[in-house]
């Protein structure tokens, strides 16, 4: 409880610190959109290291954003084939099943001057199979946009978080985005909110290579056959080639297939203590997701 009013606190302060030397503006054209979003991904057969074992994920998340607050909730159905073969678990029942993620963000931003915009941030996220006690993290980020030209902006920043494995730690933000501001050509995000190149074939149809980095945390149950009262980190680079199509200025689908790579599960104890790790094979899958703004 005390770490959450910290980050609460903190952020009240920026709230009130912050837009004291900053103009009016409409930053949600910048940053931020109102939007439902429902995405599933379906990633195959993946062998995991020093077993006959392998495991299939489904995963589905609902998200919502609306002005200073954006929310998501994630449903990952793990499926096991001959999990009494793994070195984690009671070597007869499946190590984990389904597995809950919500992320809860709290946002404010605005102009400076015609070059500079900034933002400040709270975040809580929750990862667990069975019980949310103990699963919790907290983060705090202020970042700053300078726009060179109304084609290139460059962000800077830093995010201070925390969790129940890595505690606290400071990181940076960094990141520029280039679009050439045709209907017609390519564009470049690179770091904030994702990375990807893109082609708009025109205003209704565009191709993204994305990329990301995944680090999940998940607290796993009490009674768990892995570790009880522990915790699981997902950890893998995602690549995906996702075709777009809007049928109109509000609704969009996005569609492609995905590759995940450098894919790792992180078991520790209740105290945070890592237990072991396993490496698990490259895995293909296909991604869909639907968008609907306001």
């Amino acid at each position: 409880m005390k770490k959450v009013i910290f980050i609460f606190v903190m952020f009240l302060f920026c709230l009130i610190a912050v837009p004291s030397f900053a103009q009016e503006s409409d930053v949600q054209e910048d940053f931020i959109t109102d939007n439902v979003t429902i995405e599933t991904s379906i990633l195959g057969r993946q062998d995991v290291e020093g077993a006959s074992a392998s495991v299939d994920i489904i995963s589905t998340r609902l998200g919502v954003e609306c002005d200073f607050l954006k929310f998501g909730y994630t449903l990952s159905d793990y499926n096991w084939t001959n999990p009494d073969s793994l070195s984690f678990g009671n070597s007869k029942d499946d190590p984990w099943g389904s597995l809950h993620k919500i992320n809860l963000m709290m946002r404010y931003g605005g102009k400076i001057d015609e070059k500079w915009m900034y933002m400040v941030l709270t975040k809580i996220d929750s990862g667990f199979e069975n019980e949310v006690n103990n699963s919790f993290g907290y983060g705090l980020g202020m970042l700053g946009a300078y726009k060179f030209s109304p084609k290139f902006r460059i962000i800077l920043g830093t995010l201070l978080s925390y969790d129940e494995i890595e505690e606290t730690e400071l990181g940076p933000i960094f990141g520029f985005l280039w679009d050439d501001g045709d209907d017609r050509g390519f564009s470049l995000n690179v770091g904030v909110p994702e990375t990807y190149l893109k082609y708009d074939f025109n205003d209704r149809l565009s191709l993204n290579l994305k990329f990301d980095i995944v680090k999940d945390l998940y607290r796993l149950s009490d009674h768990s056959v892995v570790s009880e009262k522990g915790y699981f980190r997902d950890e893998f680079i995602g690549y995906a080639l996702m075709l777009n199509y809007s049928f109109n200025k509000n609704m969009h689908i996005e569609f492609g297939p995905q590759i995940i790579s450098k894919h790792e599960f992180n078991i520790y104890d209740r105290n945070g203590n890592k237990i072991d790790e396993y490496d698990i094979d490259d895995a293909f899958g296909f991604k869909l997701k639907f968008t609907r703004d306001f």
